[in-house]
C-alpha cells in the first residue's frame, strides 16, 4: 500500500483537511477519509466490513449483547473466529476444488485478520463494561483507520480513546514525519537495497529450492537469518509508516516491535515480536485456556496455533504456530529450571546474553514454514533437512 502514490496524497490531504475542520467534525471526517479509501481499494472489503462491524455494534447499543447475555455473546465471538479461519482457508479450498476457476480467484477482504481481532476485542470489552458508550464516528474510525488498516498494529479501542490530541502539535507533526522516513529508509533501503539486491543478490526462497542442492548447509543458514531480517525489517517498517501516519492526526498508538532482535529467549522473543499481537492473544486466548486447564502448555500451544491461523489457514503457518509454540514452552521450562537450580544468579556479564544467537537461530530456522507459505508444506520440509543437515 505505501507503494502507491494514492496513499501518500490520501494521507497528505486528510491531516490538512482534519486540522482545518472544526474539532467535532475531525474523527467523522476521518472515518469517512478511510472508508473512501478502502473502498477505492476494493468495494466489497469495505461493504462486507463495514456492515458486519455496523451490525455488532448495533446490537450492543440496543443492549443486545450485554453481560446479561454472556452466552449469545460467546456465539458471536465463534462466528467472528470461524469468519475468519473461512475467508482464511477459503480461496485455498476453491483452488483445490476448482482450479482455474473463477471461483479460485475468491478474495479475502482487505485487513480481515486486523479487523476481526479488533472486534472481537471491541465485543469482549464492552461486554464486560471496560469501554461504555463508543460513537459510530470513533468506533469506525478506530477500526478503519487508513494508515493501520493493512498492517497493524492491533490497536486496543481503550487505547485508542486516550491517547488523541485535540490540540494541533507541530511537535507530533515532526515526530510522525520522522517516524514515516524511518519506515520508508528500512523497506526501501536496508531491505530493498541492502539485504535483497546486495546481501542475498536477488535470491527468492523459491530460487534457492530449485538450486538447494547445490548450496551448503551454512549458505543456507546465512539466507534464512537474511530472510529472517527482511521480514523483520519490512514488517516493522509498515508498523512505522502506520504510527507515523497517525501522529499527523494527534493520534499515537501502540507500539508493535521492540528490538526482537537481541531477544535471549523464544518466551521475550515473543514480548518484543508483534508486540499488539502477542498482546491481544494473551489477554484472549491465553488467560482464558490456563484460567480453564491450569496448564501453561496448553495454553501455549493453543494461543500459538490461532497466531499461525491469523496469518494463514494452512499447512505450514500451522506448523509454524507450533514451531513457535514448541520454543516458547521450552523456554518457560527451562526458566523454571533455572530458577529452581539458583542458575539466573550465576549469570553475569557476557554470559547473560547467551542465548541471543540460539534465539535468532531457532527464529530463523522457522522461516522454512513462513516463507514458504503458498509452496506446500513439502518444500518446508526440504529447507528443514538440509538446514540440519540430512
Amino acid at each position: 500500500m505505501i507503494n502507491t502514490w494514492e496513499f501518500w496524497a490520501t494521507l497528505a490531504a486528510a491531516v490538512i483537511v482534519y486540522w482545518g475542520l472544526p474539532a467535532k467534525m475531525r474523527l467523522s471526517f476521518l472515518a469517512l477519509a478511510s472508508g473512501a479509501y478502502i473502498s477505492y481499494l476494493d468495494v466489497s472489503s469495505a461493504v462486507i466490513l463495514l456492515l458486519g462491524s455496523l451490525f455488532i455494534k448495533w446490537m450492543f447499543d440496543r443492549n443486545l449483547l450485554l453481560n446479561k447475555k454472556p452466552s449469545l455473546l460467546k456465539w458471536v465471538v465463534v462466528l467472528l473466529i470461524f469468519g475468519l479461519a473461512g475467508f482464511k482457508a477459503l480461496p485455498n479450498l476453491l483452488d483445490d476444488v476448482f482450479q482455474n476457476s473463477i471461483l479460485a480467484g475468491v478474495a479475502v477482504p482487505l485487513g480481515i485478520s486486523y479487523y476481526i481481532f479488533k472486534l472481537i476485542h471491541y465485543a469482549v470489552e464492552r461486554n464486560r463494561g471496560n469501554l461504555g458508550e463508543v460513537g459510530n464516528a470513533e468506533f469506525l474510525c478506530w477500526l478503519f483507520l487508513f494508515p493501520m488498516f493493512t498492517a497493524g498494529p492491533i490497536e486496543p479501542l481503550d487505547h485508542f480513546k486516550k491517547s488523541r490530541s485535540e490540540n494541533f502539535d507541530h511537535a507530533a507533526i515532526l515526530e510522525g514525519i520522522g517516524r514515516i522516513i524511518q519506515g520508508m529508509v528500512k523497506k526501501f533501503v536496508l531491505v530493498g537495497i541492502l539485504l535483497q539486491q546486495i546481501l542475498m543478490d536477488d535470491q527468492t526462497v523459491m530460487s534457492v529450492h530449485q538450486n538447494l542442492s547445490a548450496m551448503t548447509v551454512y549458505e543456507l543458514w546465512i539466507f534464512f537469518v537474511l530472510i529472517f531480517f527482511t521480514f523483520y525489517l519490512e514488517f516493522s517498517a509498515y508498523s512505522d509508516i502506520a504510527i507515523g501516519g497517525c501522529r499527523l492526526f494527534g493520534i499515537r498508538i501502540i507500539e508493535n516491535f521492540n528490538w526482537p532482535i537481541v531477544a535471549k529467549n523464544m518466551s521475550e522473543f515473543w514480548k518484543r515480536w508483534h508486540m499488539s499481537l502477542s498482546g491481544w492473544c494473551q489477554r484472549y486466548i491465553y488467560m482464558p485456556v490456563i484460567a480453564r486447564t491450569r496448564n501453561p502448555y496448553y495454553a501455549i500451544f493453543f494461543t500459538f496455533l490461532t497466531i499461525g491461523m491469523w496469518h494463514a489457514v494452512d499447512l505450514n503457518y500451522l506448523a509454524w504456530g507450533l514451531f513457535h509454540g514448541a520454543g516458547v514452552a521450552t523456554a518457560v521450562t527451562f526458566g523454571r529450571i533455572k530458577r529452581k537450580l539458583g542458575w539466573m544468579r550465576r549469570e553475569k556479564g557476557i554470559f547473560v546474553y547467551w542465548g541471543m544467537p540460539l534465539t535468532l537461530a531457532y527464529v530463523s530456522f522457522g522461516g522454512v514454514f513462513s516463507s514458504t507459505q503458498g509452496q506446500g508444506i513439502g518444500v518446508a520440509l526440504d529447507f528443514a533437512k538440509k538446514l540440519l543437515g540430512l
